[in-house]
Parts: structure tokens; C-alpha cells; sequence
């Protein structure tokens, strides 16, 4: 089992989101990581904002992306994450 911080953002500054996960097999990795990048862009969704910058929903969600993928250890997952004890 490997353990990891994931950081995604969205094209808006400060936007961002920190998920904590554990991975079984590292195959796992790639599509828990686009599932942050989705979840981040929608939790971030604002249609007045992409107005605002000329954005269309497929340029916003192009432009949402990973930050950083570190592995931590378990550890710090269970400091982060204490209900998953």
C-alpha cells in the first residue's frame, strides 16, 4: 500500500484542493488522480467567474490540473486523514 498528498488547482488562483490517498496497486494512481483534477474543478465552478474571464465549461475544465503528487507515509495519510483509522 503507498500513501499520497495530491494538490490540483484550477485556472483561478488560489483555487486549489489537497486530497489524502491510498493506493493498492499503483495502476490505481493515474485514475485517482483525474478523478481529484475533476473534483476539484467542480467544487470550484463558478459560471460567474468563467464569464468574467471568457472561459467556456471545456476551457475551465482543460485548464484544471494537478499541482503536486507526493508520497507520504502512513503516517502523516492518518493525521490527515483520522477517520480512515
Amino acid at each position: 500500500m503507498k500513501y499520497y498528498k495530491i494538490t490540483c488547482g484550477t485556472p483561478f488562483v488560489g483555487e486549489e484542493n489537497d486530497y489524502y490517498l491510498k493506493i493498492f496497486h499503483d495502476k490505481e494512481l493515474q485514475e485517482a488522480v483525474d478523478e481529484c483534477v475533476y473534483e476539484t474543478g467542480n467544487e470550484w465552478y463558478d459560471e460567474r467567474s468563467l464569464e468574467e474571464n471568457d472561459f467556456t465549461d471545456e476551457e475551465y475544465y482543460a485548464e484544471c490540473h494537478v499541482i503536486s503528487i507526493e508520497e507520504i507515509t502512513e503516517e502523516e495519510y492518518y493525521e490527515a486523514c483520522p477517520w480512515e483509522e
